[in-house]
């Protein structure tokens, strides 16, 4: 009947439920439970107190099949408050005698969470997160895992032991939720790392650590930050989490930065050392030796860094290599289960060898034919891992590789690639001389019966590697090429953009131009080779010596032969074009700076209205990867902004939708600060603009507001804020305030902006909270509010009044904060105002009544 197409026999249904709500039975429990499983999610939803009340610690002895049944129906439905609510009894768990008590039977709570976890963050976001952290910490308290529980010789991500613990399956459930909500909007990803890190427990970090790690462009200054904390650098108990992170950013930190991050990594014998001489003297019952000593520092420094040794600067990764040698490798059982390819010559074989004999060995050696663990690829990493340990012998000796096969070349290539781009010097003189040999080659055809397996079969990647290693030097300025070498640079650079083919090499180019036109561009000879046109001007600037270093405005004026190319560049207008479009268009920032007359005049050339294919490459690339917006620029910009605002309304499955609409809410936002945003923009966008967008740009302008003052001076801090009054303003006198709560609502993320005035926000939350408006992050508010609370107790617990009262907050923020409400209440009932007492008895007469009894004791006299 509940599953009947007949309304009216579902209402009999649910009025059957509610007359036998009370009793204990368990099969009413049991049989009621999957009657409501059976009705529309959204009939059920009203029930889900029904499921609640049967959901208890008494009657455990059913299946649990039918409540997990109707809390995946309700989360796919979109039922928020009613799923979440269901997730809070269905996963509860208490203390049994030391032991982690559930409603499921043995081992079946580790069995069956996973399969709610995605589902239940898809639909309540942050809240199901929210539930996750607390139900891991209860299972904290319950197991004492907090003392010893973050130690693990296993990453954070490895789930095996989670399918036989209930504290491990929670860990588990945290960090899915994690990954799922910031894999669904990367933008969250401060405010998600900002929840966990709110916890004590060090586990929560090495979850932060590893989401971060993920995806740390989503927040580049966490990610800095954690890789700079010299706790996370020597802490054993979260280095695979810490690895990762360096990983993936360690060589996206400026060099100081990277300097800091070793000099720490370089103390940790020295501070560590007396403990290991006290071991070791009650060990061998004998002081340590000088030798001894010596070991131990070389072993502490290879245990700190082996993780993440792949981005260590090569000398760095020299050094370890001769540690490994004599000490040994600490993953060397691993790789005795599980052959690898093997180079010919060792690393050892590279640094013992002069560059000119490694030449001659690469250029006869030959794999053997048949079965083969020696390859020609395993030869080429072992090359490029040698180039990289001592880039400065190589670049010196770089014109003795003149004559390799293209993989070899490319491989050496790579490796002082990566050196430069380490801020390491060597002398480019014959890295030229190699660079200018492999453009010559492009168009030479190679004799298919001389190539091997794993042999380039041409020139293309070898020239694309030349070119993004000469790149790299001009992109260091006056720290890299030297300028003796100036005349050769800008003949190797004419050279590429004069031979570079007109199309696109890549097989995938269409794939990849729909997702990313500017690293598609990029990846193309011809987009690399007109990039090196463009830093060009920007290296040249640096020579204080030349007429481009004293007058940099003028650098194109003076380079007319880029003057030429770029034209050409821009003067194709077939398909292929797209390739110079998108490359100019992220480079609008230098082209503006070192040649603005030439620019100026050609914005509407760069911008075409005649061609949508050429306007889109080049704006998107702007958008996305133009470093911001340009001030100067947005009159001729105006209608790309107007026409992406416009666009924004429309459904996209394209996968940069996401990407592109954050861009421009950024560029808007900043701009808006700027006082540069024209009032039509601002005004479109806030009219046409989806709620998504609305909210995102909400969200984005609580950042920037976090900046100190030396970063956003008063006058812009105050467009800021008055952005944020101005649209509540809005809300408040709309006939329909609905489409304005998610955007409104986003303050609540600014709770966690230190930057912005206490005061502020609570006037702000204030009236929208009178309004009917409410945050979306209740709880950042309550944790703000708490910690507010010590200095403004009797607005806090106003606010925190008003916030709980309001039937669009939902029940988890009641009871996953109670330690928050119960501090804030407390400083209402002890506060000197009588008002701010009254506030706080009623909230806790309504909290009681809503079944949150806890803070009744907060209002018994000592007597009593």
């Amino acid at each position: 009947m509940a599953a009947s197409d007949d309304a009216v026999t579902r209402k009999g249904v649910a009025d059957a439920l509610r007359s036998v709500a009370s009793s204990l039975h368990p099969d009413i429990h049991e049989n009621g439970l999957e009657i409501l499983a059976a009705l529309p999610a959204e009939e059920s939803a009203p029930l889900s107190d029904l499921a609640v009340g049967w959901l208890s610690r008494e009657n455990r002895s059913f299946f649990l099949q039918a409540p997990e049944k109707l809390l995946k129906k309700l989360a796919e439905a979109g039922q928020k408050s009613a799923a979440l609510t269901i997730a809070q009894s269905l996963l509860q768990i208490w203390d049994r005698n030391g032991e982690i008590a559930s409603l499921y039977g043995h081992h079946m709570y580790e069995h069956h969470l996973p399969s709610m976890v995605v589902p239940l963050t898809k639909a309540c976001g942050e809240d199901a997160l929210r539930l996750f952290i607390e139900l891991l910490r209860e299972a904290t308290r319950v197991t004492d895992r907090d003392t010893w529980g973050f130690h693990s010789s296993d990453p954070i991500a490895n789930d095996d032991r989670a399918q036989h613990d209930i504290y491990d399956a929670l860990l588990s459930a945290v960090r899915r939720s994690v990954e799922t909500l910031v894999a669904d909007n990367p933008g969250e990803m401060r405010a998600i790392v900002g929840i966990l890190t709110s916890q004590n427990s060090k586990i929560f970090t090495r979850i932060a650590l590893h989401v971060l790690a993920q995806n740390p462009v989503a927040a580049p200054e966490l990610a800095t930050q954690y890789l700079l904390d010299p706790e996370l650098i020597e802490a054993s108990w979260g280095q695979h989490e810490y690895a990762s992170l360096a990983l993936a950013w360690f060589p996206s930190l400026t060099p100081e930065e990277q300097n800091t991050v070793l000099a720490v990594v370089d103390g940790i014998p020295a501070k560590y050392g007396p403990a290991w001489k006290l071991r070791f003297e009650e060990h061998t019952k004998a002081p340590p030796t000088a030798e001894n000593e010596r070991k131990f520092g070389a072993s502490s420094i290879r245990d700190a860094v082996w993780k993440w040794r792949a981005v260590l600067p090569p000398e760095r990764q020299e050094a370890l290599n001769k540690i490994v040698a004599e000490l040994g490798d600490p993953d060397a059982w691993k790789n005795r289960m599980f052959p690898e390819e093997v180079s010919p010559l060792t690393g050892a074989d590279f640094s013992s060898r002069p560059v000119p004999n490694i030449a001659a060995f690469l250029k006869s050696w030959r794999p053997e034919t048949g079965p083969q663990r020696q390859t020609v690829t395993a030869l080429a990493q072992e090359l490029r891992n040698a180039v990289g340990s001592d880039p400065k012998a190589y670049a010196a000796s770089a014109d003795q590789l003149i004559g390799l096969k293209p993989i070899y070349i490319r491989r050496a290539l790579e490796g002082i690639q990566n050196a430069a781009n380490n801020a390491q010097s060597f002398d480019w003189g014959n890295v030229l001389k190699l660079i200018e040999h492999v453009f010559a080659q492009l168009h030479q055809r190679i004799d298919p019966a001389t190539v091997a397996d794993g042999d380039d079969k041409d020139w293309v990647w070898a020239c694309k590697a030349a070119c993004d290693t000469l790149a790299s030097g001009l992109r260091r300025g006056a720290t890299g090429i030297g300028f003796e070498h100036t005349a050769a640079v800008r003949l190797l650079v004419l050279t590429i953009a004069k031979s570079a083919p007109r199309q696109p090499e890549l097989s995938d180019f269409e794939e990849r131009f729909a997702r990313e036109p500017f690293f598609a561009a990029q990846a193309t000879l011809r987009g690399i080779a007109l990039e090196l046109c463009i830093l060009l001007m920007f290296w040249l600037s640096k020579d204080p010596s030349s007429t481009f270093g004293t007058l940099p405005r003028q650098t194109l004026s003076n380079l007319p032969e880029i003057q030429s190319i770029l034209e050409v560049e821009l003067a194709d207008r077939s398909s292929s074009g797209r390739i110079p479009y998108a490359i100019v268009g992220s480079y609008l920032r230098y082209l503006l700076y070192f040649g603005e007359d030439w620019l100026k005049p050609r914005m509407k050339a760069l911008f075409p209205t005649d061609d949508g294919a050429l306007r889109q490459s080049a704006w998107l690339s702007f958008l996305g990867f133009g470093r911001g917006p340009l001030i100067d620029l947005v009159s001729d910009l105006h209608d790309c902004y107007a026409e992406e605002i416009a666009r924004s309304t429309t459904p996209d499955k394209g996968s940069d939708r996401d990407f592109r609409q954050e861009s421009l809410c950024q560029h808007l936002i900043i701009l808006h600060l700027w006082g540069g945003l024209p009032d039509d923009l601002l005004e479109q966008f806030w009219r046409d603009a989806p709620e998504r967008m609305k909210r995102y740009a909400m969200w984005y302008l609580g950042t920037q507001l976090d900046l100190p003052s030396s970063s956003l001076p008063d006058e812009m801090r105050a467009r800021g804020l008055s952005y944020w009054e101005r649209r509540l303003a809005a809300a408040i006198a709309a006939p329909d305030p609905d489409p304005f709560r998610e955007e409104v609502g986003a303050i609540g993320q600014w709770y966690v902006r230190r930057q912005i005035d206490d005061q502020w926000l609570l006037d702000q939350l204030t009236k929208m909270l009178h309004a009917g408006f409410v945050p979306t992050d209740v709880f950042s508010v309550v944790d703000r509010l708490h910690k507010m609370s010590e200095n403004h107790p009797n607005e806090a617990v106003a606010v925190l009044s008003a916030l709980l009262k309001s039937p669009r907050v939902e029940r988890a923020a009641y009871v996953t904060q109670r330690d928050f409400i119960r501090a804030i209440l407390k400083a209402g009932l002890e506060s000197d105002l009588a008002e701010s007492k009254k506030l706080a008895e009623e909230l806790i007469g309504f909290l009681s009544t809503i079944g949150e009894t806890s803070y009744i004791d907060l209002l018994r006299t000592p007597d009593a």
